[in-house]
């Protein structure tokens, strides 16, 4: 489990009214009341990104096996990126 503040690459700052939340240069909510929740909303970010990880490594195992002809479980380089 992450820690609070363990938002990397993400960053919350005051924005106007309230807090928005941020990735490198870019501002991807913004009018956020509670900086409690500019943090929650931080953290679905990365869970998204989790998320799409894990597909993006089961897709590309399935490509290299389909590449060689062979189950992505006989590669456990990329069964283990999968899981």
């Amino acid at each position: 489990m992450r820690g609070l503040f363990d938002i990397a690459p993400y960053a919350v700052a005051e924005f106007e009214n309230g807090y928005a939340v941020y990735k490198d240069i870019f501002r991807l909510t913004d009018e956020i009341d509670c900086e409690a929740d500019a943090y929650g909303h931080a953290h679905g970010f990365l869970d998204e990104d989790a998320a799409q990880a894990e597909i993006d490594a089961a897709e590309q195992a399935e490509l290299e096996a389909a590449r060689y002809g062979a189950d992505a479980d006989e590669f456990p380089t990329l069964a283990a990126k999968a899981a």
